[in-house]
Order: C-alpha cells, then sequence, then structure tokens
C-alpha cells in the first residue's frame, strides 16, 4: 500500500494515537514505524496476539514497566570502550525489569503465544548475574565487585582518615581560636575547615 493512501486513511494519526502508549522513546519509534501486513495469515498471528493480550491485560499492565533508552548505550558499545556507571546502571535496570516481566508471565498458560515469545526470547545470563553482583541499587560499583577496587577502596578510605586524624591533631594543638567549628568537610577533593 503506498504512502498516500495510508495517509487518505489516516493510518499514520491511528499510529501517532497508537505510540502514546509505548513506555520507551524507541517504543514510541517502533509503533509509528508499523506498516500494514501484506497477507492474511500474518493479519491473523497479529490478530490472534491481539487477542491473547486483551485476555491477560491485566497482567501485562501489572508487569509492564517504563524503562530508559539504551540506543546511546548500544551505539557507545559499539566503540569498543567501557561502560561507565551510569550505562552499566541502565542495562541492570532494564534486565531487572525484563527479569520482573518474564517472571510475572510465567502462570501463563503453556499454550500461551506471549509466554512462548518470552521463553524464547535469548537472556544474557552471565550479564545479568555480573551486573546484579556488582551494581548496587544507587547505580554505584560495589566495592566488592572486584578484589583490586576493594584494596584501592579500602587504601582510599585509610588515607582519609589519615588525613582526618592530622587535621583534627593540628586544630587541637594550635587551639585555632579563628575557627567557627571543629568540624570538616570536603569540597572539590580538597579538606575544608568553618
Amino acid at each position: 500500500m503506498d504512502k498516500r493512501t495510508l495517509e487518505l486513511l489516516d493510518y499514520y494519526k491511528v499510529l501517532d494515537f497508537l505510540s502514546a502508549f509505548a513506555l520507551s522513546e524507541r517504543g514510541k519509534q517502533k509503533c509509528k514505524e508499523i506498516l500494514p501486513k501484506r497477507s492474511l495469515k500474518e493479519v491473523n498471528e497479529e490478530l490472534n496476539l491481539l487477542k491473547e493480550a486483551l485476555r491477560f491485560k491485566d497482567v501485562l499492565l501489572k508487569e509492564t514497566k517504563p524503562f530508559l533508552d539504551l540506543t546511546g548505550v548500544f551505539e557507545y558499545l559499539n566503540t569498543e570502550k567501557p561502560l561507565d556507571e551510569d550505562g552499566l546502571w541502565a542495562v541492570k535496570d532494564l534486565l531487572e525489569k525484563a527479569f520482573m516481566y518474564k517472571k510475572g508471565f510465567k502462570g501463563l498458560p503453556e499454550d500461551s503465544i506471549i509466554k512462548h515469545k518470552i521463553e524464547n526470547t535469548p537472556w544474557p545470563k552471565k550479564s545479568w548475574q555480573a551486573l546484579r553482583r556488582c551494581i548496587g541499587k544507587e547505580g554505584e560499583i560495589k566495592s566488592d565487585s572486584s578484589p583490586e577496587l576493594y584494596e584501592i577502596r579500602k587504601k582510599i578510605t585509610s588515607i582519609q582518615q589519615k588525613c582526618t586524624k592530622k587535621i583534627t591533631n593540628f586544630i587541637e594543638e594550635e587551639k585555632l581560636d579563628i575557627l567557627q567549628d571543629e568540624y570538616l568537610t570536603i569540597s572539590s577533593d580538597r579538606y575544608v575547615l568553618a
């Protein structure tokens, strides 16, 4: 079907309406790219999927959560550079939501089209396990994610404690009257006295 015919049928307006229900930017874009099916077989397959989705809409709505668009993350990975904490956290967040989604559909009947699609979608098991082990809830890299990182962070903490102790001792020994308070803060990696 040509573009002009689709425009006359308000096909693109329908896709715009549909895209408003997508939970991600990429999903919105994919909705707008949908083309009419070319064969009766394809139409029937999609219709059966829609019927099932309507039948299990309560489960679908409960389990499906908004997620971040990872297009930029995957483009960055193509440069063969390692991801930073934000990129790793975004991937972990998406996988956590996908995992919960998979888990939520375990109770569907064995002949379910949706269950079949979910079970046949590849799962990055090793990446999922590594991200869960190494990335914390706030997106930070956990100290125990590797022995080397643990040792480095332990040394940093030790150095910070030594610096704090030296400054505290200096304040006590010199009896500085010009200080408003005797507490320390760190600003731009420097110790600051009030």
